[in-house]
């Protein structure tokens, strides 16, 4: 595997698990660098004024702008067809409106990039055509001439290819994503602090607060993994990762340190995940990864059950394993 397709696939797997502003953001970085090295300047302007204006940044030179939707309900697979629909249209329609009727942003418009995060799915199978017939609908409508397109992650995909590897390093450090930058100086006892202290906080909320457990059955994913053995393990496990998202959610996030250790924690497991991915599959690659983690500390088989938690959680969060 070489040094830059793994950049690239950590970065796009660190966005699949993003929603709401924090894949905004994500993407900002993405875009600013890439329009940078074709000699342009992408704009993401202040969300906190001016409303919804349908314009989630813009190529100033090119007259391109970009929508981008990464709802935090991840919205139904029944109805993602016509939701996505519904909102590409209105979207779509107003950004042309203030534009071309408005002259916002120079008065410019010439292209329409709907970006929406599929996480580890892919785009609906009518979108061509169906997405095609609103684009000239609104062009009809506004007597203006556009390209309008809906597209996932892939695209992003295509143009971090495009990126030199030394920029690549320098999103993931944006992105505080250590999973392909050196990690020598991390020693063993650095994670397993850090899993022993994520190991407290899951016991006092798993023994504080009751939750009605979300049953998550991911069927393709585990088979696509050959995870058989362990398939009823993990999903038993799954229906307590949400004592893992309270632990993410409310004691990681608002502790910069703490946040840093578990993104490197995160980062090690992942590199772990790549090498041993190299000689193993399935189960055995899953009960390699839990071992390895495992060993690291003495008391493994204290510690071992909240190292199969996290696995889990970042398997729920495509982080690890095939989407």
């Amino acid at each position: 595997m070489s040094d830059k397709y793994s950049k690239v696939e950590a970065i796009i797997k660190d966005l699949q698990g993003k929603t709401g502003m924090n894949f905004q953001n994500g993407v900002k970085s993405i875009l600013e660098e890439y329009y940078k090295m074709q000699g342009k300047t992408f704009t993401m302007p202040d969300p906190s004024y001016g409303g919804d204006d349908k314009n989630d940044g813009w190529v100033e030179e090119e007259g391109i702008f970009y929508q981008i939707y990464a709802p935090i309900v991840i919205v139904e697979k029944k109805s993602i067809i016509g939701d996505l629909r519904d909102k590409f249209k209105e979207d779509l329609e107003g950004i042309v409106n203030h534009v071309t009727k408005n002259g916002k942003w120079g008065g410019k418009f010439n292209e329409f990039i709907f970006l929406y995060n599929t996480h580890d799915k892919g785009l609906p199978p009518e979108t061509k055509s169906n997405y095609k017939e609103i684009a000239l609908e609104i062009s009809k409508k506004y007597s203006c001439n556009f390209k309008a397109k809906l597209v996932n992650l892939d695209h992003i995909r295509d143009l971090l290819e495009q990126l030199p590897t030394e920029v690549l390093s320098k999103i993931l450090r944006r992105m505080g994503n250590f999973t392909i930058e050196a990690l020598e100086d991390i020693t063993p006892k650095a994670i397993i602090d850090t899993i022993e202290l994520i190991c407290e906080k899951v016991h006092d909320i798993q023994y504080s607060t009751e939750f009605d457990y979300r049953i998550i059955t991911p069927q393709e994913k585990l088979s696509k993994n050959n995870l058989n053995e362990n398939a009823a393990k993990i999903n038993l496990i799954l229906k307590k990762t949400i004592f893992m998202e309270q632990v993410e959610g409310d004691f990681i996030n608002s502790d910069f340190v703490l946040k840093e250790k578990f993104d490197v924690l995160k980062a090690y497991i992942i590199r772990e995940y790549l090498e041993l991915r190299k000689r193993f599959s399935g189960d055995e690659l899953y009960n390699n990864l839990i071992d390895n983690l495992s060993n690291l500390v003495n008391r493994a088989g204290f510690i071992k059950p909240t190292i199969e938690l996290i696995i889990v959680f970042l398997f729920e969060k495509c982080d690890i394993f095939e989407k």
